[in-house]
């Protein structure tokens, strides 16, 4: 290769977060050894790995320059080694350079040239296609994140640095397209496998259909988390857009080349740092991120620290929030299969925690204890499926008020509940719920004791801890 008089910017983008910046970067072939010096560590192993990476191709470099603004962009992401690369060929004359204009490529190599899966594409092909290029260069790999989901932009998928270098310079070279994934199965989690809680039941329902926050209170072991479990099978299918926006999520922390089609679950750990669970500006996203358009679940949240609870309330946008919660220290208190062997006073500390955090949830509900033989007994319940059709339907009546219930303002959400100033607003929003579940337009005093069974348990917790 003979050192280029110009260097040959090509575009990529810049992972931030989970949105990304269009860039164009360049990489020049020089005569003598490869120049680093001022480089970051991150920009001198992009430099090594692409100079790899373009002999294993076939073409030899005495030297590499990469200038700064390129320098700027492989210390801060990932995903600009094969603009890199294309750079450096454009810049020999091994590409010409009209074949690439308006072309963004995004891409980790290895060294053996292979275009290795990498963060963030989903992101790269939304703002290629937004700056108004005509095509992208992806790997094959990560082609489920971005295939059908971004109009207006050709993808083009390849699996080795040989296969683009010869899509450009070949008569009979060309790049696949990427093709639309094979649909990913549901997960395995049906409520039908919930047998004996037909009060927890109802109110996975209800939280399902209103948009609803909920807390589970209960002995441990009797089926909070396989309740929760199961709420994003409830849940209305994901509309494109949110596969879109949870797909971008998920990449951005390093699940690539799956396009997540199903509504996420996340329960992180009592001991989660603030970081993970809200991320870092400009840099990974983290647990409430995650959750987006599904479920965020807070098991034992009274193990939780307490500006780690206000942040997951704080931070999330659409998703769902369950929290889990013993009744006291051991667990056992009001459980009819085993006694509580907590002090009053250690009971009382358990409440005064736990009461202002089953508050910020529209439902309390309390789990009970089932014995075994009663569980053997029970029928099977209804199928998610069967549950899920009655959410849709219940949504698709919000829709038409313009949101879900659970964020409804207050003033609309009287005006659709007329003769009913006295209930407390946050019953009236769970009634509204049941009413839009049952079809009805108009809410009635039944659903008014319906909702208010299911939104009683925060105003008891409160007075206990009193």
């Amino acid at each position: 290769m003979t050192a280029p008089q110009q260097p040959a910017p090509v575009a990529t983008a810049v992972l931030r977060g989970v949105t990304a910046e269009l860039v164009h970067v360049a990489m020049t072939s020089t005569t003598s050894a490869t120049r680093r010096d001022g480089l970051s560590v991150r920009a001198r192993e992009t430099s090594v790995r692409v100079q790899a990476a373009l002999a294993a191709s076939g073409y030899t470099t005495a030297g590499l320059r990469m200038p700064a603004t390129a320098a700027d962009a492989a210390a801060t992401t990932v995903g600009t080694d094969l603009a890199l690369a294309i750079s450096a060929l454009v810049g020999d004359g091994v590409i010409h350079p009209a074949d690439v204009a308006g072309v963004a490529f995004y891409g980790d190599l290895g060294f053996d040239g292979s275009i290795r899966a990498t963060r963030g594409v989903l992101a790269a092909v939304e703002v290629a296609a937004a700056a108004g290029l005509r095509a992208i260069v992806i790997p094959t790999t990560s082609q489920g994140e971005a295939a059908d989901l971004v109009p207006d932009i050709v993808i083009y998928v390849a699996s080795h640095l040989d296969d683009v270098v010869a899509a450009y310079t070949e008569a009979e070279g060309t790049l696949g397209q990427a093709w639309v994934p094979v649909a990913q199965p549901a997960p395995e989690f049906d409520l039908a496998d919930v047998r004996g809680l037909p009060g927890p039941r109802w109110a996975l329902e209800v939280a399902a259909a209103g948009g609803h926050d909920l807390a589970l209170v209960g002995p441990p072991g009797i089926g909070k988390t396989m309740l929760a479990r199961r709420l994003p099978s409830i849940l209305p299918p994901m509309t494109t857009p949110e596969v879109a926006d949870a797909t971008r999520t998920y990449s951005a922390v390093g699940s690539v080349g799956a396009r997540v089609e199903h509504r996420p679950f996340r329960a992180p750990h009592h001991t989660v740092s603030l970081a993970a669970l809200r991320g870092v500006p400009d840099g990974r996203p983290g647990e409430v991120a995650l959750a987006t358009h599904g479920v965020l679940m807070l098991d034992e949240v009274t193990e939780f620290r307490g500006d780690a609870v206000a942040a997951a309330f704080m931070h999330r946008t659409t998703a769902q929030i369950v929290v889990a919660a013993n009744p006291c220290p051991c667990g056992w208190f009001g459980a009819a299969v085993r006694e509580c062997s907590c002090p009053a006073a250690s009971r009382q500390r358990h409440t005064q925690r736990l009461a202002p955090i089953a508050d910020r949830c529209d439902i309390v509900v309390a789990v009970p204890s089932v014995s075994l033989s009663d569980l053997r007994d029970a029928p099977r319940g209804e199928s998610s499926a069967t549950v899920q059709a009655r959410v849709v339907a219940a949504r698709a009546i919000q829709a038409a008020r313009g949101q879900l219930n659970a964020t409804l303002p207050e003033a609309a959400l009287r005006l659709a509940c007329p003769g009913h100033d006295a209930v407390p607003t946050r019953t009236l929003r769970v009634a509204r719920t049941i009413a839009d579940l049952q079809g009805a337009d108009a809410v009635t005093a039944d659903h008014v004791t319906r909702a208010a069974a299911l939104t009683s348990g925060a105003a008891a917790l409160a007075e206990a801890a009193s």
